[in-house]
């Protein structure tokens, strides 16, 4: 492909000696008057930005209270949900609470028999909240005859509902009396926002959103809708006013903290802190000053003690009468501010102009093509060979473009070689950062080994191409199964599959997802022979083995050529586990490493104990049936009745275990069994010990 574009370095010298000559004879001074009113703008600007975001943070706290307790408003009044149920009305409260994840509280003050119906958040010691829900009902304590308080609290676990108290208590609760219930009472017809007000049992500041229930002018009662603040102190926590400013949200006539970055809201018996003489220096000292400025002036940036400082109230629609108070040390915004403004003076206006208009020309154009070219040659280090050129977007830099070429030629020939390796073995390796040389190391793996059932007689008695189309569609679908799992697969023996999970990089539950990928590999196989007939393609049968041992693991063979392999006793025991299934009439046998790692999170069948070809201890076997909840219940109980009949047959109730197996209809291990179980009963062996000896590999 022939060199297009400018040369790179003549272009980045002349660039750079055009914007020194230019920065040096364009110098030119700025006005400081002009510095100081960017100073002030962006300041104004940054502190209503930060009092927008601390408001909206807010009513997005509570915005759901005025619906909730219209809604609930209209239920009550228009008898849908009667205040006498008391158990519907808690209900209610409770669902509330888990549709709205803000409300800490959700109360009913009944104006005619003083009964008090709340559902809330309630903390535990251990830092969890639970669900509770109380009735408070006025009624004459029977054992003293005086007007009492009947206490009902219940608690909600995952088991459902569990009482917490039942108990008298002389001091009357009656929410008549209470602050809440007497402003939505006096106040307008369409609710009210409380005082603000501290939870005891939280120590934090709270605020409420109550309305009274009238029906043709007779109370029945309030309904109100408590928020707990500590979510809004976790906001200011998060906002960033220069390096060391803070922002604060505080009730307007009495200095109440109501959010406070570091949570500094009440004093330990449980009454608010006021910004006045608050501990906090930079609060106390910003809210005196901002309270002595005239009323016409506290919405504008003011200055204090070395601090600056600007004051939002609430937006009127709201109804909150609350304050968005920000404050930052004069150094912390300033003092960077302003020496970058006095340099800019230096330099000059034009000077700036002429560098930024040719730098950004030039650092965009060569930034783009270069991230471009870097992006690729780090995915090709990674071993991402994607189908992207680089060098169908050619930068306008010569040298460039002739490097995006040359990336496109590696990429091509990496791609060609990846097809000779397994794709994601090399990628592993690579990120590892492993030195390509001879030797292993020993590691516990999960080995899986697969084979075509009549594979050799079906091969002499089909097309060549036919066969090559079919394994083609068959190593696909196979190796897929295997790589969703992260498998490796290590190798093709003509027509079977060694994989391997757990190397070079460690992962965890390997015998597990390599039981899975086999389930995998029987689904693909199932839809191949489904498909078999009406595609033209010979039926390819499957069998699998898999274990988990511990192997040799590394680069195997000469230093001039190796692979990447495995070797070990575990390699040959799965390979034997495979050709088992010829003897079970199975499909997929998991050993009993990799049996017990598996434990209850797949379905295995317990199939037999038995002594392998060259093995000298036995072993046994098991057969991967399905995942948990997937597995049909006449499979599960064929399993069960096997299991009954195979504790028969290595007791040496050799007979009785013959009819039990007989009697699982549809099941190849069954059969077999069965038919073994009728030899022994008449020629039973001496010493039977529940094994089987293997006579073929």
């Amino acid at each position: 492909m022939p060199s297009r574009g400018l040369p790179l370095s003549s272009v980045i010298t002349g660039t750079i000696v055009t914007l020194i000559a230019a920065t040096t004879v364009a110098v030119a001074a700025a006005g400081w008057r002009a510095s100081e009113r960017t100073v002030d703008m962006l300041w104004r600007e940054l502190a209503v930005n930060v009092a927008t975001s601390a408001t909206l943070e807010t009513v997005r706290l509570v915005d759901d209270a005025i619906p909730f307790v219209d809604v609930s408003h209209d239920l009550v009044a228009s008898g849908e949900l009667p205040p006498a149920d008391h158990v519907r009305m808690l209900r209610y409260g409770t669902s509330a609470l888990d549709a709205h994840r803000s409300f800490t509280w959700v109360s009913w003050g009944d104006a005619t028999d003083g009964a008090y119906l709340s559902s809330f958040r309630f903390p535990r010691p251990d830092g969890t909240v639970a669900v509770r829900r109380t009735d408070r009902t006025q009624r004459v304590d029977p054992l003293t005859g005086a007007p009492a308080t009947w206490y009902v609290d219940d608690e909600r676990d995952e088991h459902g509902w569990h009482p917490v108290a039942r108990r008298w208590q002389s001091e009357v609760y009656d929410p008549r009396t209470r602050p809440w219930f007497r402003a939505a009472v006096e106040g307008a017809a369409e609710g009210v926002w409380t005082d603000p007000f501290v939870f005891r049992s939280r120590l934090q500041p709270g605020v409420a959103y109550a309305r009274a229930v009238r029906r043709d002018g007779d109370l029945l009662g309030v309904w109100a809708v408590e928020f707990e603040m500590k979510p809004l102190s976790d906001f200011l926590a998060t906002v960033e006013v220069g390096e060391h400013g803070r922002v604060y949200i505080l009730e307007d006539e009495h200095g109440w903290v109501i959010a406070h970055p570091a949570g500094e809201v009440v004093t330990a018996d449980g009454s608010f802190l006021v910004a006045a003489d608050h501990p906090d220096p930079m609060l106390r000292q910003a809210w005196t000053t901002w309270r002595s400025l005239p009323e016409a002036e506290r919405t504008a940036p003011f200055h204090v003690e070395g601090y600056l400082a600007m004051a939002s109230p609430f937006p009127a629609r709201t109804g909150i009468p609350w304050v968005v108070l920000t404050v930052v040390p004069e150094d912390d915004f300033l003092g960077a501010a302003r020496e970058e403004l006095r340099l800019a003076a230096v330099l000059g206006f034009l000077a700036l102009l002429v560098a930024l208009a040719l730098g950004l020309a030039l650092s965009r154009s060569v930034t783009r093509a270069m991230d471009g070219l870097r992006e690729e040659l780090l995915k090709v280090a990674r071993f991402e060979l994607g189908p992207a050129r680089f060098s169908d977007e050619p930068s306008p830099f010569r040298e460039i473009n002739e490097m995006g070429v040359a990336a496109d030629r590696m990429k091509q020939g990496l791609d060609g070689f990846a097809r000779y390796v397994p794709r994601e073995l090399v990628r592993q390796l690579v990120a590892a950062g492993r030195e390509a040389k001879v030797g292993a190391e020993r590691r516990e793996v999960t080995i899986l080994f697969s084979d075509i059932a009549g594979f050799t007689p079906m091969v002499e008695s089909t097309p060549p191409d036919t066969v090559m189309a079919a394994l083609g569609d068959y190593f696909e679908a196979m190796n897929e199964a295997i790589a969703e799992e992260r498998g490796t697969v290590a190798q093709y023996l003509g027509d079977g599959i060694m994989a391997f999970r757990g190397a070079p990089e460690p992962l965890d539950d390997s015998a597990l997802h390599c039981a899975r990928a086999a389930l995998r590999m029987m689904d693909h196989v199932d839809r191949l022979l489904a498909s078999a007939d009406d595609v033209g393609h010979p039926r390819l049968p499957t069998r699998i083995g898999l274990d988990t041992g511990t192997v040799m693991v590394g680069n195997i063979g000469a230093h001039d050529r190796f692979s990447y392999g495995i070797l070990g006793d575990a390699v040959n025991t799965t390979a034997r586990l495979e050709g088992i299934n010829k003897v079970y009439g199975t499909r997929i046998i998991v050993g009993p490493t990799a049996a017990a790692n598996i434990g209850d999170r797949l379905v295995l069948r317990p199939l037999d104990e038995v002594l392998a070809v060259g093995k000298v201890k036995p072993t046994w076997i098991f057969e991967a049936v399905g995942v948990p909840g997937e597995v049909p219940a006449d499979v599960l109980d064929q399993l069960d009745r096997y299991a009954e009949a195979l504790s028969h047959y290595r007791a040496g109730d050799f007979g009785v275990a013959a009819e039990r197996f007989a009697a699982i209809p549809d099941d190849p291990p069954s059969a077999v069994m069965a038919a073994r179980c009728r030899a022994l009963a008449t020629d039973p062996p001496a010493g039977w010990s529940g094994v089987w000896r293997m006579t073929s590999k």
